[in-house]
């Protein structure tokens, strides 16, 4: 059963067990790493012997940045109002790590300003 066999390599970690999502789609958690390009590769097949292997390709580990200012620090209980804050250390926000704010129970999208700087606004927690 090939979907019982899905395994991922990152670099000299693996087999890391993998799940068919459809008949194009199979996924794999990373393990965790340190920062750098590791190469990355999907097999599936029976065993130690994979019938099938997908060309390796680079997978890249980064540092998540560090929050380092919120302001402002509170607002009003009806929502609305912009909360931004900075980042710095390691790699800002891109294409693949894009920011998000929580309030409470909440979670909301950020904008997005730069690669250092987003901004949420806040809800109303009435």
């Amino acid at each position: 059963n090939v979907e019982k066999d899905v395994v991922c390599y990152f670099g000299s970690i693996g087999p890391i067990a993998g799940e068919v999502n459809s008949e194009t789609s199979i996924s794999c958690a990373s393990p965790a790493n340190i920062a750098g390009q590791r190469i990355a590769g999907i097999a599936y097949g029976a065993g130690d012997f994979a019938v099938y292997q997908r060309e390796m390709t680079s997978f890249t580990y980064f540092t998540p940045p560090e929050i380092t200012s919120i302001t402002p620090t509170r607002g009003l209980q009806i929502g609305g109002t912009s909360v931004t804050f900075t980042v710095t250390h390691g790699q800002a926000f891109n294409s693949h790590y894009l920011p998000f704010c929580k309030f409470g129970g909440v979670t909301l999208s950020a904008s997005y300003r730069d690669d250092y700087n987003g901004a949420c606004v806040n809800p109303s927690i009435q």
